[in-house]
């Protein structure tokens, strides 16, 4: 915090003021459910605002919102608009509405993922050259580590990592949804006549490996092997993860109904995503579901992190690399 107030400049004020707002609401929600003098006041006022129906629907909000960047009168409300694109005084003004809603939900861990996403943007200027030089031109691949982290360290309390082992019906199932994801994103992509075209990112990540048609080398299966495994498990943390488990935890929405909710989410992040578009929304939103039902049904998220690897690792060897033009 002193290296913070010692580089000066909004930016050390907005990176402190995010800091002390997050221990500050983490540190009302401890203090509410402590036995300490004073904490019947937090207390009530949770009581007042954190019940199910009010926290189920500023969640659902928060997770419906948080896909909706091709809506430009919504885009304002999701982390990944704020980060790219907002002004210095809307990401601040955003991030304090959502520590706000984070003690009006009675702490749903979802609310501090766009604060923290936008401490990550504006503590870049601190970061070590050499960091800065590794994620200068992959902030989307820094961002991941970054949530994945921070998603496993302050996880809801039901929201487990590994879970129970599953039966060989659902390996059977899984292995079945893996040839079956393939199979439909190719024919997604021969029929849209897209590979990468509207995903800047990976499109740069594949940029030097050639088409399909040419052989990768052991050194590029493994950097697009790596790369696609931080997209899949930092997709799966923020879907699978945090905002399914937290809908859940309200106490407003079934499985069921919380699993619709993340996958509609899921789906239309994809607006500009592989797949993309309208197709691409309604696609997603199957596999989003898929996953989803996987994560219910093992009570962990191992299974689900697989799945999507490897949907990602041959978006990231084959469907990316396609040139229609």
């Amino acid at each position: 915090m002193l290296k913070l107030f010692s580089t000066g400049g909004r930016s050390a004020l907005a990176v402190s003021l995010l800091v002390a707002g997050s221990f500050f609401g983490i540190f009302l929600v401890f203090f509410a459910g402590s036995d300490s003098p004073g904490s019947e006041f937090a207390k009530v006022a949770a009581h007042a605002t954190g019940t199910p129906r009010l926290s189920g629907s500023l969640a659902a909000a928060a997770v419906l919102a948080y896909g909706c960047p091709w809506l430009p009168w919504l885009s304002t409300c999701t982390h990944i608009s704020l980060v790219n694109h907002g002004g210095f005084w809307l990401e601040l003004l955003i991030a304090a509405c959502h520590l706000a809603l984070f003690a009006a939900s009675g702490g749903l861990k979802l609310f501090l993922l766009g604060p923290i996403t936008v401490l990550c943007k504006m503590s870049q200027p601190l970061w070590p050259r050499r960091m800065l030089q590794v994620f200068e031109t992959r902030s989307y691949v820094a961002e991941y580590v970054f949530l994945t982290m921070l998603i496993v360290t302050i996880r809801p309390q039901n929201m487990a990592l590994l879970g129970r082992a599953p039966p060989v019906s659902i390996v059977a199932l899984m292995a079945l949804g893996c040839l079956a994801t393939a199979l439909v994103l190719n024919q997604w992509s021969e029929s849209t006549r897209k590979g990468s075209d509207d995903h800047d990112v990976v499109r740069s990540f594949v940029a030097d490996t050639g088409t399909p048609d040419d052989k990768l080398s052991f050194q590029e299966h493994a950097r697009l092997l790596v790369l696609s495994c931080i997209d899949a498990v930092g997709q799966e943390m923020i879907w699978r993860g945090l905002f399914l488990h937290d809908l859940l935890l309200t106490g407003a929405f079934s499985p069921g109904v919380a699993n619709v909710l993340q996958a509609i989410s899921f789906g239309m992040i994809h607006w500009y995503g592989i797949p993309s578009g309208w197709s691409g929304i309604a696609l997603t939103f199957v596999y989003g579901w898929f996953l989803g039902w996987l994560v219910l049904t093992l009570d962990g998220m191992i299974l689900a992190l697989l799945v999507h690897w490897s949907a990602d690792y041959f978006i990231y060897t084959v469907i990316a690399r396609k040139r229609f033009s």
